[in-house]
């Protein structure tokens, strides 16, 4: 007769976690990089100096791979986003500001991402 006994349940359960886990994480991986994106565009999108609106309506992200795709695929983006002056009291550069609220913002984004996996 033994002096100690482990009875060990639930090991089903952990491994099924553990799995669920490791295979979601390429999803989530995509995940953060089109949320960190969208982030950026509406980002763009807000800051855009808008006249005409072709600018702003051009605003599109997109996930390949590993790589987050912002683009403005008007030829005067990168003027714009240079120009000295000011919008109702903001500097032009929606595209500079964008990124710096980005890097800002993307460890919280990232963060909720891989926290909501893990519940």
């Amino acid at each position: 007769m033994p002096f100690i006994t482990i009875t060990i349940e639930g090991i089903d359960q952990v491994v099924s976690g553990l799995d669920h886990i490791i295979g979601g994480l390429e999803n989530t991986k995509h995940n953060a990089l089109q949320e960190g994106s969208d982030f950026m565009a509406n980002e763009m999108r807000a800051n855009a100096h808008v006249i005409t609106g072709r600018m702003k309506g051009s605003i599109r992200n997109s996930v390949s791979g590993d790589t987050a795709i912002i683009e403005v695929p008007v030829e005067y983006a990168q003027y714009e986003n240079k120009r000295p002056g000011s919008k109702q009291g903001s500097p032009h550069n929606f595209a500079d500001q964008a990124l710096s609220t980005t890097e800002q913002q993307f460890p919280h984004i990232i963060n909720q991402i891989y926290s909501d996996l893990l519940r």
